[in-house]
């Protein structure tokens, strides 16, 4: 990992790739089942915890350079402690992991191929996602790149055609219900935005904080962007049939009235959204892999990215498929991985800055951590030093 390099425009691609494929499909419609009427506040108050996640990883990159979340955490706390950090950050990988699986597959299911097997087109995603995990992460980032910017520039088109049937009345009252439901929707899509915990594993192939204006740029275009489509979508369908629809924003698509060369302009959206997230699943599996090698001691993590692949996998597949089960899962996990997204990053901030403290307060003393002060000249009755 340490001789890979990315360029500051990969690494926001790399954030972007992160963050959109769950966004444009599960997020939006769950945030409006919790936060009903203040759906798009929801979204607001959740994006602070993307930004949170993205400092604290700067900053480790800056104490601890060409160190990854885990090297780093091992640094600051020790073995077991960072060992322990490192466990806790593998859970959160796995469930964003399974999250994508699910979703992606649900999303081939109603959309491309209806009478295909569910473990058909499982295998068909976890198998494109290990072939790009075993390429490497720089070419999934200049490929990921590449559709994230296809994406775009469908997703900008297609926004300016939603605006056509946008009602903003539908989006108020604001807090007619006090500001429970926007807290009980802001986990959720904080968890979609803290996703770029996930950088926390490449932080060696990103060549240290210079890369903070891009990644910060990134994040915030991401913020504003996923923001202002969950307000259009919502300003279409109104919040109970947002809430209703899982794959909210191409079902907006659906509904808009345009000339008949771009009706069908979701497919367009759908299939690049599809390779965005081929991208994803590569790079979740070489993170998920990272961090186990990590905790295992091992010095190569590819022989884990299938081992843990198949894991999300048969969890994927065996978990119940009702929706109810299924938005349960997710509300839970975002409420139990949020904090730890941003908690992790955190206490290894706070150790690497302990540890540069007492170091430093050492060696202004003339001693090394952990040897006995300085002795007077004078001995006591004894014949000994004072101490």
């Amino acid at each position: 990992m340490k001789d890979v390099r990315i360029s500051p425009g990969q690494a926001a691609l790399v954030l972007f790739i992160l963050i959109w494929p769950a966004y444009l499909l599960w997020v939006p419609s769950l945030v409006a089942e919790m936060a009903e009427q203040d759906a798009w506040v929801a979204n607001l108050l959740g994006g602070f915890n993307g930004v949170a996640v993205v400092l604290l990883l700067l900053a480790v990159a800056s104490l601890a350079p060409a160190k990854d979340l885990i090297e780093a955490a091992e640094e600051g706390l020790g073995k077991a402690g960072g060992r322990l950090l490192g466990a806790l950050l593998l859970a959160v990988l796995l469930f964003m992991t399974y999250t994508t699986l699910r979703a992606s597959n649900a999303f081939i299911k109603e959309t491309f191929l209806h009478v295909t097997p569910l473990w058909a087109n499982m295998a068909l995603l976890v198998t494109q996602g290990m072939v790009g995990a075993f390429y490497g992460t720089e070419p999934v980032a200049r490929v990921g790149g590449l559709t994230v910017a296809l994406l775009f520039a469908g997703l900008i088109p297609s926004t300016v055609l939603l605006l056509g049937q946008f009602d903003p009345r539908l989006l108020f009252p604001v807090f007619a219900r006090g500001l429970l439901p926007a807290l009980r929707g802001a986990p959720i899509s904080a968890f979609a935005l803290g996703e770029g915990v996930a950088l926390g594993m490449l932080l060696p192939a990103l060549g240290g904080t210079r890369r903070s204006g891009p990644l910060l740029a990134g994040l915030l275009i991401t913020w504003a962007v996923t923001g202002a489509l969950l307000a259009v979508t919502q300003g279409i369908l109104g919040w109970y049939n947002l809430s209703r629809i899982p794959f909210s924003f191409l079902e907006g698509l659906r509904v808009v009235r345009v000339p008949p060369l771009l009706e069908r302009i979701e497919v367009a959206v759908a299939t690049v959204w599809m390779l965005v997230s081929f991208a994803k699943i590569a790079l979740l599996f070489i993170v998920q892999a990272r961090a186990a090698a990590c905790i295992l001691g091992l010095g190569d993590h590819r022989p884990l990215i299938p081992l843990l692949a198949a894991l999300t996998a048969v969890i994927s597949l065996n978990l119940p498929s009702q929706r109810t089960v299924y938005g349960r899962v997710l509300l839970w996990g975002s409420i139990v991985s949020t904090p730890i997204q941003t908690l992790v990053p955190a206490l290894v901030v706070l150790a690497l800055l302990w540890r540069r403290r007492h170091v430093s307060g050492s060696e202004r003393s003339g001693r090394t951590p952990g040897s006995p002060g300085r002795r007077h000249a004078f001995p006591n009755r004894a014949g000994r030093n004072w101490p």
